[in-house]
C-alpha cells in the first residue's frame, strides 16, 4: 500500500494493525518503518525498525534498512554495524553489500567499498548501480584502467550511466 503512493493512508492502516497486534514485526518493518522513512519521518521510522529487531533480531532486511535510515541521520558507525549484521545473517544479501559499499566509499575506505561492490556484482551481475559505483571507486582509488573497464561493461547495460561514469573518470584524471 505504501509503495502505491498514498503513504499517509498506509501509515494510518499500519498503526491500526499495530494497535491490534503490537508484536507484529512485519507491520513495524516492512510497513510502518519503511513508510515513515520514505515520508521523511526518519527518527520515527528508526524507532519502528528497532522495535521490529526486538521482536525479530535476525532479520537481515530490518538491519539493512535500519542502516539506511541511520546513515541518513549521519550515524555512520551505527549504520555500518547494521549493514554488517545483515551480512552476518545473510552473507549473500546484495542490498547490504551495495549499501555498506556506498557508506565505506563516502568514508574514504575505498578498498573495502570495492570489495563490497564486487561482491554485489558477483551475486547479481546485472546490478547496474553497483557496477557504476565500482567504476567510481576504482577511479577514486587511482585505478583508471579498472574504472574504464567497468565503464565499458556498463555501456552495454546503461549507456547514459556509462557516459556519466566516463565523464567522472576523465574529470578525476584531469584533476590529478
Amino acid at each position: 500500500m505504501a509503495e502505491e503512493g498514498d503513504v499517509d493512508e498506509a501509515i494510518g492502516h499500519f498503526k491500526e494493525a499495530l494497535r491490534i497486534r503490537p508484536d507484529y514485526s512485519e507491520a513495524h518493518y516492512y510497513n510502518l518503518g519503511l513508510a515513515l522513512v520514505r515520508e521523511g519521518n526518519i527518527n520515527e521510522g528508526i524507532s519502528h525498525y528497532m522495535e521490529a529487531l526486538r521482536i525479530q533480531p535476525d532479520s537481515e532486511k530490518v538491519h539493512n534498512n535500519l542502516g539506511v535510515a541511520l546513515s541518513r541521520q549521519g550515524m555512520t558507525g551505527e549504520s555500518i554495524f547494521h549493514y554488517a549484521e545483515a551480512l552476518r545473517i545473510r552473507p549473500d544479501y546484495i542490498n547490504a553489500h551495495f549499501n555498506i559499499g556506498m557508506l565505506l566509499a563516502e568514508q574514504g575506505d575505498i578498498e573495502r567499498a570495492i570489495w563490497h561492490y564486487k561482491e554485489a556484482i558477483r551475486l547479481k551481475p546485472g546490478f547496474v548501480k553497483a557496477r557504476f559505483r565500482l567504476g567510481l571507486a576504482y577511479s577514486e582509488y587511482g585505478d583508471k584502467d579498472a574504472a574504464i573497464d567497468e565503464g565499458n561493461v556498463l555501456k552495454g547495460m546503461d549507456p547514459n550511466l556509462a557516459a556519466i561514469l566516463f565523464e567522472k573518470i576523465y574529470r578525476k584524471d584531469l584533476e590529478n
